[in-house]
């Protein structure tokens, strides 16, 4: 009886173990150009036509025409969408910022708390019709607890 114990508590705690994977190793996953999705363009005028609920971003690469973003966030009980959002200045007078991105996240009301790691990418190569290369890009997006995510990246091109 005692055995059968000691199992039953063995199998339990070996089942509570937490599976993680090191941030790093995104970077070297293979993400296939049908995994990429286009960035969406945002102007004065539609600036709040998408939910900017919060995220954890883990890491932000640039790789070849490939925005790639590690990113964490709370749910598990309905389906999240992410837009990669180019946000155009309101005025078109020199000299303009650099291009700026912001990562858009709806959570469609989900507020289930497992914590899901996820890896999105999306295509950049659009930049490249005007600017010269290398380009500076400025990436944000809205974390939790009103912190606020910001980093510049550089894209460079032939």
């Amino acid at each position: 009886m005692n055995k059968l114990i000691y199992i039953a508590l063995f199998v339990f705690l070996l089942g509570c173990e937490e599976q993680t994977t090191p941030v790093d190793d995104f970077k070297y996953k293979s993400i296939s150009q049908s995994e990429t999705e286009e960035y969406v363009d945002l102007y004065f005028y539609n600036y709040d036509s998408l939910r900017n609920d919060p995220v954890s971003i883990n890491d932000v690469v640039i790789e070849g025409d490939k925005l790639i973003i590690s990113l964490s966030y709370s749910g598990g009980c309905a389906e999240h969408e992410f837009n990669l959002a180019r946000i155009h200045p309101s005025c078109g007078t020199p000299p303009l910022p650099p291009p700026t991105f912001q990562l858009k996240h709806n959570a469609n009301g989900d507020a289930c708390e497992a914590w899901i790691t996820d890896t999105l990418a999306f295509n950049i190569s659009r930049l490249q019709a005007s600017e010269e290369s290398p380009v500076t890009i400025s990436f944000s997006a809205n974390e939790y607890y009103d912190e606020y995510f910001q980093t510049n990246l550089d894209y460079s091109y032939e």
